[in-house]
């Protein structure tokens, strides 16, 4: 749904018209055809445009009856980070946790890397979760967050680049980076884009 993108978009360019008019174009699609994707991307929509963290998590509510993850994540995403920018920190850290582990569930490294900004952005942390299961070694044991990186990478961006890309600092960039090439035992960037060529 392009809706909270192009919404995003509108307030990112000043223009809070435009995103109240994309609020009420996907509120007119949802009450037309009555499916629960909809009914939450008309709700998050509302929320994203009036900044409002109540309308955001009923968005929450409406995309849990349906059977979108990515949605439901980006919608506890949303959520999440008005709570936090509204000063709930204790409202806003469930439902971050909750797009974190849809998020890692897909392998959306970027998806994952923009909500644990978010995350940091309100002043909480993550902490471990136990034994990940993941080998020591080779293109299985990188995270989506190192997968995101070596993707990256293999587009030609430099480390500021990816840095802006997953909203994370170059010394983060740098620091998977080093990850990746120990467990790959590589040296290389073009070392590095070639393995992600053939595990593409």
């Amino acid at each position: 749904m392009l809706g909270p993108d192009l919404i995003r978009l509108a307030l990112a360019s000043g223009n809070p018209e435009r995103a109240r008019a994309v609020a009420a174009a996907v509120a007119g699609l949802a009450e037309r055809n009555q499916v629960p994707s909809l009914t939450g991307a008309a709700l998050r929509c509302r929320g994203l445009a009036r900044d409002d963290p109540e309308t955001l998590a009923a968005a929450v509510q409406a995309c849990q009856v349906g059977t979108r993850p990515l949605e439901l994540a980006g919608a506890c995403e949303d959520a999440g980070a008005a709570y936090a920018r509204h000063g709930h920190p204790d409202r806003a850290r469930p439902l971050l946790d909750q797009a974190l582990t849809i998020y890692e569930r897909l392998d959306a490294g970027r998806d994952l890397a923009r909500a644990e900004a978010a995350l940091r952005e309100a002043g909480l942390r993550r902490g471990r979760r136990g034994p990940r299961g993941r080998p020591a070694s080779g293109w299985a044991s990188l995270t989506p967050a190192e997968r995101a990186v070596a993707g990256l990478v293999a587009d030609g961006l430099t480390n500021p680049q990816i840095g802006a890309r997953l909203y994370i600092s170059r010394r983060t960039v740098q620091t998977h980076l080093v990850h990746v090439f120990a467990k790959l035992d590589i040296a290389s960037r073009a070392q590095l884009a070639a393995q992600v060529t053939r595990h593409q």
